[in-house]
C-alpha cells in the first residue's frame, strides 16, 4: 500500500451529478479540507482516509466530513491522537476495509 499524508480534499475529490453551479457550491463546503491519511492501493485506490482526532475536532463536522467521503466511496477510520492504535490494530482496521473482501 501507499500512504499519503496531508492531501487536500481538492486533490481526490470532486462533486459532480447536479448543476455546475450545484456541483461547485458542494464542492466548496469540503476543498480546503485536508485528510491527514490516504491508504491507497499500489495503483492509487484510495481505500481509506485515516484521520487524527484531536481536541480541536468537532463531532458534527467530522460528521459531514465522514459522510461527504462516504458518498464518493471512500471509507474513514477515526483515532484519537491520545490513544493511537498499535501496528496490528492498524493492520486489522484497514484489512477489515470492504476493499479487501473484494480483492482475490
Amino acid at each position: 500500500m501507499i500512504i499519503l499524508a496531508q492531501v487536500s480534499f481538492s486533490q481526490f475529490l470532486e462533486a459532480k451529478g447536479g448543476t455546475r453551479k450545484e456541483d461547485f457550491s458542494r464542492f466548496a463546503e469540503v476543498r480546503q479540507k485536508v485528510a491527514d491519511f490516504l491508504v491507497c492501493s499500489k495503483g492509487l485506490d484510495i481505500i481509506a482516509c485515516v484521520e487524527l482526532d484531536d481536541r480541536s475536532h468537532n463531532k458534527e463536522k467530522d460528521k459531514a466530513r465522514d459522510a461527504f467521503l462516504a458518498e464518493a466511496g471512500i471509507h474513514t477510520i477515526r483515532w484519537n491522537v491520545k490513544n493511537q492504535p498499535s501496528k496490528l490494530e492498524i493492520q486489522k482496521a484497514i484489512g477489515e476495509l470492504e476493499y479487501f473482501k473484494n480483492v482475490n
